[in-house]
Formats: structure tokens, sequence, C-alpha cells
């Protein structure tokens, strides 16, 4: 099954974009619909003509107050942010997948360590998880705890979460 096309997001990079946000633009980007799609839909929903308004809007406000210009330049990087980071989990995942790929075959045919070493697939698997963490703002990084002070008991109480 086709994944589906955020139409709304499509249109938002198209219209609030500078001249540099062509469809051609749009269509490279990873995940995007194709060109020749990308082209129908913006011509069915007046994407050039909103564009245009928007551009008006936008020069109205700007020039008329200062602190529309700053909220403005704001949201446009909040929304450039979520994108970025909605690009990184995706590419994260797909890491993740391949990495996972490379372990089922494994089980099925050891033989293939030799085409791909598995601290070659550790390292991709770590590489995505560390990529869709930081896209979540989680920490990739782990503390090392040393336990060597403990008596045999404390760690036993730890283990059943008896702490």
């Amino acid at each position: 099954m086709a994944a589906r096309i955020d139409w709304s997001y499509w249109r938002h990079k198209y219209v609030t974009g500078d001249d540099s946000v062509t469809h051609e633009a749009l269509s490279r980007i990873p995940n995007a619909p194709a060109l020749i799609t990308l082209k129908k839909r913006s011509a069915l929903e007046s994407w050039t003509k909103q564009r245009d308004e928007f551009r008006l809007r936008k020069h109205t406000v700007v020039s008329s107050d200062p602190a529309a210009i700053a909220a403005a330049e704001k949201v446009n990087q909040l929304v450039d942010i979520a994108a970025m980071v909605t690009q990184h989990d995706k590419i994260g995942r797909a890491l993740e997948g391949v990495a996972g790929k490379w372990l089922k075959q494994f089980e099925e045919n050891p033989e293939l360590i030799k085409k791909m070493p598995a601290r070659d697939i550790a390292t991709l698997l770590r590489i995505g998880l560390d990529t869709r963490r930081m896209a979540a703002g989680l920490a990739t990084q782990h503390q090392e705890i040393d336990l060597s002070g403990l008596s045999d008991k404390a760690l036993e109480r730890i283990l059943k979460g008896d702490v």
C-alpha cells in the first residue's frame, strides 16, 4: 500500500517558500511526490496564486510591524526544524530497517557474515537509533555506572527491583 501524501505539508512548503522552492526542487526532497504529481496538484489547488497572495500579505505585515517580521521568521524556522526532525526520524528508521534485514538474513544464512560483519551492522543500527533519538530530543550517550563496590546482596536486590 502506497504511503499517503500529506498535501498540506507540500502546499505549505511551496506557498511559503522563496523563489528557490520550485516544483522541481520539492520533487527532489526525499519521500516527495513525483514532479508531475506535484504540478498537477499545484495547478488544481492554485498554489502559485496562493504563493502570490501569501507574499503580498507577508510584505504588508512585515513592512508595517517589526514584531510581525520576527514572528514570521520564527514560524518559518520552526517549520524548517520540524521538517528536518521528520526527515532525520525517517533516515534513522531506514537505517534500522537495513540493519534488521541483515540480522534476519544472518539467521537464515550465517555465511553472510563475510559480506557484512556483525560490527558493521551494529554500527548501522546504532547510527539509526542515535539519529532517531536526536530527532526526538533524547540522549544518545550512555552513562557508565561502576557497580564493582556493591555486595552480592545489593546487586541481587537491584536485579529484583527491590531498591
